[in-house]
């Protein structure tokens, strides 16, 4: 199941991060498929303390997230985004000990922040600032 999920995520990363257009419509149903093999996964977020999570699974999970981030801004879908953000905060906040930074992180952190302005929630960007 993990073999699997790993091939999926390497064809949504070549999807997802191809330059200079991204293919949407192929990384969205790439991405569906995804997260329906991540939930037989036994690490999911907020289900398994960080000390006996996979650190494999983890890495798949939060990358799914923030690709699934990456596409919904690609497709202009705003609730969207709001939901793969905030299920991936919960990868860098409650894993952050057990897995290494990723390289997407600050990316998306702007890219939320942006969009929190961008729809005048002041006081959630000032929540996330912290």
């Amino acid at each position: 199941k993990m073999a699997g999920a790993a091939d999926l995520l390497k064809q949504l990363r070549d999807s997802a991060l191809k330059k200079p257009n991204p293919d949407v419509s192929t990384a969205t149903k790439i991405l569906s498929q995804l997260k329906i093999a991540i939930m037989s996964f036994n690490s999911l977020p907020g289900m398994t303390p960080a000390a006996e999570a996979n650190k494999e699974e983890l890495l798949i999970i939060r990358e799914t997230y923030e690709l699934a981030c990456l596409v919904m801004v690609e497709e202009k879908d705003i609730p969207g985004f709001e939901r793969h953000i905030s299920l991936v905060k919960t990868c860098y906040t409650d894993y952050g000990s057990v897995l290494p930074q990723s390289e997407y992180q600050y990316q998306l952190q702007g890219l939320n922040l942006l969009c929190l302005l961008a729809q005048s929630k002041i006081s959630e960007f000032h929540t996330e600032l912290e």
